[in-house]
């Protein structure tokens, strides 16, 4: 899962600096601030409850899972425009969180 939002963390740096609508922009600010908060609570349960375990298992570099990203849309959001770029973000983001539901509903199970 913190690979999972590392990769919507980075996806949503696009959208704060790029995006011409306020609250695409603001979507990409909470994003990033919620995930963000969420990453290091996850980690602070892996030292606490897992400390013997691989700390590096699911991580990336963050040019790694950029590029990552950018295979996925087919193609760079920093090449893409206005409305192009907006579009590509939500037609990315949904799905992307639709997996994070999936796998915290797994996880439930």
């Amino acid at each position: 899962m913190i690979m999972h939002h590392q990769g919507a963390i980075i996806s949503s740096e696009h959208m704060i600096s790029d995006s011409e609508r306020p609250e695409l922009r603001q979507l990409a600010e909470d994003i990033q601030q919620s995930q963000s908060e969420q990453i290091e609570q996850m980690q602070e349960w892996r030292e606490e409850w897992y400390p013997d375990a691989e700390r590096t298992f699911g991580m990336m570099d963050p040019t790694q899972m950029e590029g990552m990203m950018e295979g996925m849309m087919g193609g760079s959001m920093q090449e893409m425009m206005g409305d192009a770029t907006d579009a590509m973000f939500l037609r990315m983001m949904i799905p992307h969180h639709q997996m994070a539901v999936d796998m915290s509903e797994e996880t439930l199970d």
